[in-house]
């Protein structure tokens, strides 16, 4: 038998306020803002390459927005950006010596899936997280590769 506190009791009498329903709505739009960010720097890059260099549509980037897809979504955003940059530093004659961002991103993706296991979810969320802002960090470098050729053609 469950023993309850009157602390507990009375919250589970008074259920979610509308003080509950707000912190929780802030700390999803808190979480989100750098998701967003993150999205405008993928779409950007995939804007700059020419369709027909591309393997995705940038827009197609919004989906990651939806919870639990992302999860699989971002398996095919890394691919993606990785193929469609190749295509296009090969089109421009870019010299670049790496893989465009796929191995970090893909333990990125590999990271996000792990979280769901309860034992080691928090390992997996700090080195997740680590690899996010380095896979983010690669694309944007990216990008400003493929504007730099742009000027340079000019």
């Amino acid at each position: 038998m469950r023993t309850y506190t009157p602390f507990m009791e009375e919250g589970l009498k008074r259920g979610f306020g509308y003080q509950d329903i707000i912190i929780s709505v802030i700390f999803v739009a808190i979480a989100y803002i750098p998701l967003i960010f993150y999205i405008l720097t993928i779409r950007k890059n995939l804007t700059l390459i020419d369709f027909k260099n591309r393997s995705m549509e940038p827009n197609f980037v919004w989906f990651t927005l939806i919870p639990l897809f992302n999860i699989v979504w971002n398996f095919f955003i890394v691919t993606a950006v990785r193929d469609s940059n190749h295509k296009e530093f090969l089109t421009r004659n870019i010299q670049y010596n790496g893989d465009f961002g796929y191995n970090i991103g893909l333990a990125y993706c590999i990271l996000s899936c792990l979280f769901i296991i309860p034992c080691i979810n928090f390992f997996t969320a700090i080195a997740g997280f680590v690899c996010w802002i380095i896979y983010w960090i690669r694309v944007s470098e990216l990008t400003r590769l493929i504007i730099i050729s742009s000027f340079d053609k000019s």
